[in-house]
């Protein structure tokens, strides 16, 4: 803390103050007090977040989801907004209004969605400091226990901006899945006008038991789509997600635009403040998701059963806090707190006023502002207008740019409109089209490098033969450790045709052992190039050491 109080100072009317240019602490702390600054403990934050979660940025996002909100027909301009005018949750009610430039007709017709981990390990750690325990007196040091286990699935949920929640999707890790875990998943708030009841979850099953790239096609096609019979492109459904990899794919992109649906992405990674689900929704299940864990494992030890989760544990213990995170009111309040129903863009407002304020604080107390200020990165092509030049610093609060080369990504097109529109499509399907041509070259270097070492494993096992064809016919002992490990590794298949293991001492050792006994090599028989090709090519995947071409170091 003192070296950033250092680096504050410098350069501003308080550097003359300290001998060798050094705060003291007691004087930082009685400088904080004087102008109202205050201190505290806070999770780290990743640099390229806090370059990211800027008003600038926000108010791009904003200006995107309204122009699509407009284009989708569900939206209209309101034509008392005032842009001069701040929004501000004490604002009087009859002034509220004038701070949003549109007006939402149809909040259903808007829908939102995320995915989130959920897992029957308790030793991870949660965002509360500690477990609350009961000791016997101040000798007693307590326990809290938890058990530990690798059992994860993925929940996959959201909602429109009515709040009805959509039905939620979830993915087991494994080739596949058992029907009785489905058993008592939470529903949908939105009913089957076929059937009259809740729109039920759907269930599916990846390796890892994560939100690949094929299943956002799944998810909007399953559980989406149907929650909107009448979705066309002459009636579209506008769609708000975060950049994950699952949501960005040619396949996603055109699979919305054909069926009828705008897809606008937020600015990455600002999903903690700017959608619902982590603001809201997902806040409120993973504390009720672990209590609900705590709870069964409480029960199974009271019964004398082993407090051991498994799959087949998930479902029972997710439902009932998934449908407490997800039902109506607290969807509305996810989309209230990020300022889009109703379109208040309350996040923007709060970003610029604590920008603001923290500028006034730090200008007016003589501080240096350019320590805390962000350059942004290297831009992917000059600007309009731009002299070409790459190194030069942004201005602060600009979103960083994606480095030249780099694969399509929502950092490239979030803030120029929805990515089902023509020019990203357009990228996307470009992309696609290169995949096999990668896969295929892929293999081919790695076909290539197969090849390479094979050669040099079979120089390196003739080099071998012949050195100890060498030494036995001049009645000279090899010097083991004079060696180096792609030659041991050598000798030990030459001799043994075992694969070699161990270190280069173990090495050593083995080959000391090795070369007393009498072999078609030790008599002087060199081994045939046959035979060396056969053993060349386990060598080549076993030993790296065995492909770097070199003389044996003898003596």
């Amino acid at each position: 803390m003192g070296y950033a109080a250092d680096k504050l100072v410098a350069g501003s009317e308080h550097e003359e103050k300290f001998a060798d240019d050094h705060v003291s602490l007691s004087w930082y702390y009685r400088f904080l007090n004087r102008w109202g600054f205050l201190t505290g403990n806070k999770r780290p934050e990743e640099l390229d977040r806090a370059k990211w979660c800027t008003a600038k940025n926000l108010l791009k996002h904003y200006d995107v989801v309204a122009q699509a909100l407009l284009d989708a027909g569900i939206a209209v301009v309101n034509p008392e907004f005032d842009p001069l005018l701040p929004y501000d949750e004490d604002l009087p009610a009859e002034q509220q209004p004038k701070c949003q430039p549109i007006f939402i007709t149809d909040p259903t017709r808007i829908v939102s969605f995320d995915e989130t981990s959920l897992s029957v390990d308790q030793t991870g750690t949660s965002k509360g400091s500690e477990e609350r325990i009961v000791r016997d007196g101040v000798e007693d040091e307590g326990a809290s226990l938890a058990t530990k286990g690798d059992v994860s699935m993925t929940g996959v949920g959201g909602s429109n901006g009515a709040g009805q929640s959509l039905p939620p999707c979830f993915i087991y890790s494994g080739a596949s899945f058992r029907p009785e875990w489905c058993e008592g998943a939470p529903t949908s708030a939105i009913v089957d006008p076929s059937t009259g009841k809740l729109r039920p979850a759907t269930f599916t099953a990846t390796k890892k038991g994560g939100m690949v790239h094929d299943l956002g096609v799944h998810y909007v096609r399953n559980n989406i789509q149907p929650c909107f019979p009448d979705i066309s492109p002459e009636k579209p459904v506008v769609l708000i997600c975060d950049g994950h990899g699952s949501h960005l794919t040619y396949e996603l992109v055109q699979y919305c635009r054909d069926v009828g649906f705008i897809l606008v992405l937020r600015p990455p990674p600002t999903s903690s403040i700017s959608q619902g689900e982590d603001v809201e929704n997902f806040k409120v299940l993973k504390p009720k998701f672990r209590v609900a864990k705590c709870k069964l494992i409480t029960d199974m030890v009271s019964k004398g059963l082993a407090p051991v989760l498994k799959t087949a544990h998930l479902m029972g213990i997710v439902c009932g806090p998934w449908m407490q995170a997800f039902d109506q009111r607290r969807c509305q309040k996810g989309w209230k707190e990020i300022g889009v129903v109703p379109f208040t863009r309350v996040v923007y407002w709060r970003l610029k006023k604590s920008e603001a304020a923290k500028v006034q604080k730090l200008t007016v107390a003589g501080m240096n502002l350019d320590v805390l200020r962000f350059g942004k990165r290297r831009e992917c092509e000059p600007a309009e207008g731009d002299d070409g030049e790459e190194d030069g610093e942004g201005e602060e609060g600009d979103e960083p740019q994606a480095k030249k080369g780099a694969r399509f990504r929502s950092t490239h097109y979030w803030s120029k409109g929805p990515v089902t529109q023509d020019e990203t499509l357009a990228i996307l399907k470009a992309e696609d089209l290169e995949k096999p041509k990668k896969v295929a070259d892929a293999g081919q270097v790695k076909e290539r490098k197969t090849q390479e070492n094979i050669v040099r494993a079979t120089r390196n096992l003739a080099l071998a033969s012949e050195a100890l064809a060498k030494l036995k016919a001049t009645d000279n002992d090899v010097d083991a450790c004079r060696l180096v490990v792609a030659d041991l590794s050598a000798i030990i298949w030459q001799l043994t045709g075992e694969k070699p293991k161990g270190n280069r001492v173990q090495l050593v050792a083995q080959v000391k052992l090795l070369l007393p006994r009498t072999t078609p090599a030790a008599t002087g028989e060199l081994v045939t190039p046959t035979a060396i090709a056969s053993v060349a090519v386990a060598v080549a995947v076993v030993s790296e050491e065995a492909s770097v071409t070199r003389n044996m170091d003898v003596v």
